[in-house]
């Protein structure tokens, strides 16, 4: 906050990498962690127009570049743009500032942020490790492997994944807590969702990449299977097991690449690390919202321990 004035204030600032702003009618903007009294003029939160004067946006679709759904079936369709937003001297109407210099409430704000934040992130995780499973399964069959032991353990390893964070995720639901009327998703059970997600992320695609091939990467493009020229020795010598034909394996093959080996692939391993808060700021959340006492007091009981008294009385004889 640079100014204020009797009908609102005036910001000056950025924010990284904001999902889809371009997209958006209206920008929030809130504190992104605990603030002391030296930060008075950082501690705001507000709301304005995309088209706000003032507002612009630095936009890069990274990740997003492919035309072609044969080669990419996922990015070529589906497209997210990332943006550095900046707000240069934007006014800000009293009635839309939510927070001004009130630097105690920005800790609190930020993390009320994230414990519903967190869990969207957590609730569309599930589908993305589906794919993952999906295209692994497929094609352990198109590849005629199924049946190997390596394979079965990979397979097993990816439905444990998607089971262990769908699992925490309903669970964070149904433990929710009410506050005036809200749920609350519970916090701990929220990050470690998170964080099992994001940690086992690249486990898990280098799996997927093991049973699928090196085909992921070397296998002909759309340009070519589209050629008469050359797309009978594709059907040929690239054709897969059980009946399965040249067309569906390299479909499942760029199925594969896509999600794990393309622009979009890199930019889904680095959202798996850093989108919705990092790994450090998972582990930061537990422990925020933890009350180790119990935990401790039970221990202690089990242990024999009497707090107070001399630690010889303690020690049994025999």
């Amino acid at each position: 906050m640079v100014a204020e004035r009797p009908d609102g204030i005036v910001v000056r600032g950025a924010k990284a990498h904001t999902t889809n702003a371009v997209f958006a009618d209206e920008i929030l903007a809130l504190p992104t962690r605990a603030m002391g009294p030296e930060d008075r003029a950082y501690a705001v939160a507000f709301a304005v127009p995309a088209n706000a004067p003032g507002v612009r946006f630095i936009a890069s679709p990274r990740g997003f570049g492919a035309t072609n759904p044969f080669d990419n079936p996922l990015s070529a369709r589906r497209k997210t743009v990332e943006s550095l937003t900046i707000f240069d001297d934007v006014f800000v109407p009293w009635e839309r500032v939510f927070l001004n210099g009130e630097w105690a409430a920005a800790g609190l704000l930020a993390k009320t942020f994230v414990e519903f934040h967190r869990f969207t992130a957590i609730s569309y995780k599930p589908p993305q490790i589906e794919l993952l499973l999906g295209a692994a399964a497929l094609l352990a069959e198109y590849n005629g492997i199924a049946g190997a032991g390596h394979v079965r353990d990979k397979v097993a390893q990816l439905v444990m994944y998607l089971d262990t964070v769908r699992g925490l995720t309903r669970a964070a639901a149904q433990q929710c807590r009410v506050r005036e009327g809200i749920a609350v998703p519970d916090v701990a059970l929220t990050n470690a969702a998170k964080y099992y997600f994001a940690w086992h992320y690249h486990e898990m695609a280098r799996a997927v990449q093991d049973i699928a091939g090196g085909l992921v990467v070397t296998g002909p493009m759309a340009e070519d299977w589209l050629n008469p020229a050359v797309r009978a020795d594709m059907e040929r010598f690239l054709g897969g097991a059980r009946g399965s034909g040249a067309e569906e394996r390299l479909r499942a093959m760029n199925l594969v690449r896509d999600l794990t080996a393309s622009d979009l692939g890199g930019y889904l391993e680095v959202l798996a690390i850093h989108a919705e808060g990092s790994l450090e700021t998972q582990k930061l959340t537990v422990l925020m919202d933890a009350d180790l006492e119990p935990y401790k007091a039970f221990a202690k009981r089990v242990a024999g321990i009497t707090t107070g008294a001399p630690a010889r009385a303690r020690i049994p004889h025999g």
